[in-house]
């Protein structure tokens, strides 16, 4: 953090200087130039920054985008010309001769996202009424997926995961997934776009919702117990529910769940399948947290009341507190830290020994 601070506060100021002493050489006859003073420097990395986009021209929102993109796209370029491990076909078919332009990865970009944009709202206009009815998430109960040894609290976020419903079905909730959307954009015109376009044509009806549905909470059933795990091992720096839903999506059990439970030919496409088990524990994540957050609620209620001056509430100061004492302590050592605690201790006992 502090070197990208320093990193970025003296390249923006330098940035600054160059630039100005560029546009004085190209104008002038036009107006006089000395010196630039060294006040023009300023110590805030935003300030800074921006002072080089302003003096760029590109101090409105259309420019300075097309400003940021135009100059990774060149640094792209260049990287990938002077690369002697990728061919020039890698790139695609968007190219202007033997070089790959700016203007046509722009172009290119605009029309899949709008191509993307055309298929997600074809599907929403045109799918029956009876694809969009309200499903279960899991087809396990909380006790099915907690461990022996899971503790009460944990049984109580597994219960409500399992006794909430999706109100309008797993694909229209992963339609507004940005995920999906992304990967919709990202795979147009290959196998795994073709996997996309058959899930949007078939989940359109009742009967192929139905079946995805069923595919869905085959893999969420089984990211459940995942969840469960690591929630009891979630003092086990090593255990990543993360990692383990990959491991998972690389199983030939995953690969089963897919081809029994997918309608059509979804579960013959490993990358596709992969990518949906990835999006479902993406939403399993999201669920959990909100899981924890209403258990947390149930048990200590005082800890969500807002105050009456709309300050922090108990929790999110907590939260504040939490992100920030590891932080100083390691800051200013701890052993300071610890003869800080032996003088406030010394002046104030009552504070440390409670009767």
């Amino acid at each position: 953090e502090t070197w990208r601070n320093l990193r970025l506060t003296c390249r923006g100021f330098f940035g600054y200087c160059r630039y100005v002493i560029k546009y004085a050489t190209a104008h002038r006859d036009k107006i006089k130039f000395n010196a630039i003073s060294p006040a023009h420097s300023n110590s805030s990395v935003i300030e800074a920054w921006f002072s080089l986009v302003r003096m760029s021209g590109q101090d409105d929102a259309p420019r300075y985008l097309a400003y940021i993109k135009n100059r990774q796209l060149i640094n792209a370029h260049k990287a990938l010309s002077n690369n002697k491990m990728y061919s020039g076909d890698d790139v695609g078919a968007i190219s202007s001769g033997k070089d790959v332009g700016i203007r046509e990865l722009i172009d290119n970009q605009k029309v899949r996202e709008k191509r993307k944009d055309v298929a997600i709202s074809q599907y929403r206009k045109n799918r029956d009424k009876g694809s969009t009815i309200p499903t279960d998430r899991f087809s396990i109960s909380a006790e099915d997926a907690s461990l022996p040894d899971s503790t009460n609290q944990e049984l109580e976020v597994l219960r409500c995961l399992t006794r909430t419903k999706l109100p309008y079905g797993y694909m229209a909730r992963l339609s507004e997934l940005d995920t999906f959307q992304q990967w919709v954009r990202l795979c147009l015109d290959n196998d795994v776009g073709r996997w996309f376009d058959e899930l949007i044509r078939l989940t359109r009806t009742e009967a192929g919702s139905d079946m995805f549905n069923e595919g869905c909470r085959a893999i969420q059933d089984q990211l459940l117990r995942l969840a469960a795990e690591c929630m009891r091992k979630r003092r086990d720096k090593s255990t990543s529910f993360e990692a383990m839903a990959h491991g998972f999506s690389k199983s030939n059990k995953f690969d089963q769940l897919c081809d029994i439970h997918l309608p059509g030919n979804l579960g013959k496409s490993h990358a596709a399948c992969v990518m949906l088990g990835l999006m479902l524990a993406e939403l399993l994540t999201d669920w959990i947290a909100l899981a924890l957050r209403w258990v947390r609620k149930e048990s200590n209620p005082e800890l969500f009341k807002k105050m009456q001056n709309h300050q922090l509430t108990p929790a999110e100061e907590n939260n504040e507190v939490n992100s920030f004492v590891g932080w100083s302590i390691l800051a200013i050592g701890i052993e300071t830290f610890l003869r800080m605690g032996e003088v406030h201790n010394a002046a104030y006992p009552q504070c440390f020994h409670h009767s």
